[in-house]
């Protein structure tokens, strides 16, 4: 704190008593796993501790600051087995500190550990339930788990309780390159993941903050695939060149494509504006959802209309709102969120709002790098719309995000599966069924020893002799079994409920967060919640 807040101190030091101050500030702010990762996030992206110095006088001392990645204020550090408080016994085996904060922390186990990798999981969920995480250690925002041979990453669960563990442990991630090897052996991660800068990339541009504003708080970060087409993105739009991310579905393409949008809006070079485009129904349902949990990401939280600092994103309601936010002065802390329909709309509105003021904003417009980010592309935007606004906007620069290869109607997206399936890089292509295999080889789309059948990635039932005792005494029952997204089939369990209050509905499946969001929704006492993990 000294070495960073020189200026700010007058170069008089703190003194112990105003260093207890700045700790007992620091315990308010990082009380649970949630607020230190929202302290981190910063105002603006820096992390600051408010004190009152013996002379009365208040000032602002900087902890940490997200974009000075290898550079700025940032200094790192390795440290090795740290008893965090005086009074512990647990020896925690290595941290990466970022300013003296412990950023990442790694727990390692022998080659012959009985069970593998788990082991050392089982220490940092034993640590946690103890008390380390807690004081300085409470900014620790990434665990890494090895045996030399397996290593795995993860964020930092939501609460340091057995509970939070166990879910957690469907997020164990293995590190993979470009070229989707696997990453196992800890010295190639430790050379690949952890290493200087992108082990302080992974904490500030690649992990994200999830509330929904009632029960779901915590950190995510993203998987490696993800991060590759996010940095792959990042360097064609620094080269005026478009693209496409190809996701399976469920994979996060609405995250990737968030991800990508903020860190364009705010980090690149050359990068005038950022636009994220989805689909119709997506905006109005399902993705302002998930942008919605996405608002602790900054302060201010959502808005719509017109633009103001600091703001996560504009949810543009008409095509008045989104033509003043296009004339507006660039803001580069906002994302512009909008459907195709409305953008073209936006555009005559704008250019004749700018014509009747006798004002060059449209031509300034015009002539500025614009990237859109383009989520679930194949039905989001059409390839004649996307040639009519790439008309009127000659500088921008489209991103394509899909998980459906084919859509005939669609020439964008036939246009991205041809692309995938012609590359050097490509091995098999994955269905979810033979019915589907058998329209890809009818169609003369693919061979059929190019496509691998995985029926829905459902896991191998090897118990079929357990059994459970269903909830209720309804004569007719009805299984829903599978995940618990949004749009992806409760709403429809939700209605058929109310209509049928007869018949009793077992749902199946689902993290706790989502049987906990459902529950809370769906009130109706003929709704039966089964959580397996």
């Amino acid at each position: 704190l000294n070495r960073i807040n020189l200026a700010v101190l007058e170069e008089q030091l703190l003194t112990d008593k105003e260093f207890k101050q700045v700790k007992v500030e620091f315990s308010r702010l990082t009380g649970t796993p949630f607020l230190a990762s929202q302290w981190l996030r910063g105002e603006n992206g820096v992390a600051q501790v408010l004190l009152e110095r013996e002379d009365g006088k208040k000032v602002t001392l900087e902890a940490f600051r997200n974009k000075d990645i290898s550079g700025g204020t940032s200094s790192y550090e390795v440290v090795h087995q740290v008893v965090p408080d005086s009074s512990r016994v647990d020896r925690g085996d290595v941290s990466l500190l970022i300013n003296g904060l412990p950023i990442i922390h790694i727990e390692l186990k022998k080659e012959s550990a009985k069970d593998g990798f788990m082991q050392a999981y089982y220490q940092i969920q034993r640590y946690a339930e103890d008390g380390f995480f807690k004081g300085i250690y409470a900014t620790t925002q990434i665990m890494v788990i090895s045996n030399k041979v397996d290593t795995r990453y993860f964020a930092r669960p939501s609460e340091d309780t057995a509970e939070a563990y166990a879910q957690m442990k469907k997020f164990l991630f293995n590190w993979r390159t470009e070229d989707n090897q696997t990453v196992s052996d800890l010295f190639d991660f430790t050379r690949t993941v952890l290493r200087i800068p992108d082990a302080h990339e992974l904490i500030s541009q690649y992990t994200i903050l999830v509330d929904d504003q009632k029960n779901q708080k915590f950190l995510m970060v993203l998987r490696p695939y993800q991060i590759h087409a996010i940095r792959k993105i990042r360097q064609k739009a620094a080269q005026h060149e478009g693209g496409f991310i190809w996701h399976a579905t469920g994979s996060g393409k609405t995250i990737t494509s968030f991800v990508a949008t903020k860190l364009l809006a705010q980090n690149a070079i050359g990068v005038d504006r950022t636009v994220m485009v989805v689909d119709r129904t997506d905006l109005d349902a399902q993705t302002q959802d998930e942008f919605t949990k996405f608002a602790s990401e900054y302060h201010t939280g959502q808005t719509t209309g017109n633009s103001v600092a600091n703001t996560l994103i504009v949810g543009i309601k008409n095509q008045k709102q989104l033509a003043r936010n296009l004339l507006s002065s660039k803001n580069n802390n906002t994302i512009l969120v909008t459907t195709i329909q409305k953008l073209s709309a936006a555009m005559r509105s704008a250019q004749q709002e700018s014509e009747e003021k006798g004002s060059n904003q449209f031509e300034k417009l015009r002539q500025e790098h614009i990237v859109f980010i383009v989520d679930e592309a194949h039905r989001a935007v059409s390839d004649e719309e996307m040639k009519r606004i790439k008309k009127i906007l000659p500088n921008s620069t489209w991103f394509g995000l899909t998980g459906t290869p084919i859509f005939e109607e669609n020439k964008l997206s036939k246009c991205f599966f041809n692309k995938i399936i012609k590359s050097k890089n490509f091995k098999k292509f994955v269905v979810i069924s033979e019915a589907l295999k058998e329209k890809y080889i009818e169609k003369g789309y693919l061979d059929k020893d190019k496509i691998y059948v995985a029926h829905d990635g459902a896991d191998e039932v090897v118990d079929f002799d357990s059994k459970i005792e269903l909830f209720g005494n309804s004569e007719i029952n009805v299984a829903y079994i599978g995940h618990l997204y949004k749009g992806k089939g409760m709403e429809v369990i939700e209605k058929l409920s109310l209509a049928l209050k007869n018949v009793g509905f077992h749902v199946v499946g689902g993290t706790n967060e989502d049987i906990l969001y459902w529950k809370e929704r769906i009130k109706n006492n003929n709704v039966y919640f089964y959580n397996l993990y």
